[in-house]
């Protein structure tokens, strides 16, 4: 019987051990959803630059926030973009966008996004 146990308590440590290390990688990465978020709002605005008439009207998603103003938005975290449109200065992403008003992007949020002449893209969201 001895050896039955062991067995059966082998098997029970291995799923707690595989248990464990998932959770761990999943707590571990995180914040990449937040960088993942930004970096596909980033690329949707300079799309849009790229191409005058385009029209973009949908949810966005940010996990967590982000300030969006007249040419640039502000993230929370500390992290690097390589946007393909602008550039980065510490937490302000410099970006061809206009909006009139400037509005805090976070959760989900139904959003307009359109390319408009020169180069610019235009960002509008509800709520903001």
């Amino acid at each position: 019987m001895s050896i039955s146990y062991a067995v059966v308590y082998s098997i029970f440590v291995g799923v707690v051990l595989i248990a464990f290390l998932f959770t761990a990688n999943l707590v571990a990465n995180k914040p990449t959803t937040y960088i993942q978020d930004v970096e596909d709002f980033i690329s949707l605005v300079c799309y849009a630059t790229r191409n005058p008439g385009f029209e973009y009207r949908g949810y966005i998603r940010i996990d967590g926030n982000i300030l969006v103003r007249n040419g640039s938005i502000v993230i929370d975290e500390d992290f690097w973009v390589l946007p393909a449109c602008g550039s980065q200065q510490e937490k302000i992403v410099y970006l061809p966008l206009l909006a009139d008003n400037e509005f805090y992007l976070g959760g989900y949020q139904f959003c307009v996004v359109r390319g408009v002449k020169d180069g610019f893209a235009e960002v509008e969201c509800g709520g903001g």
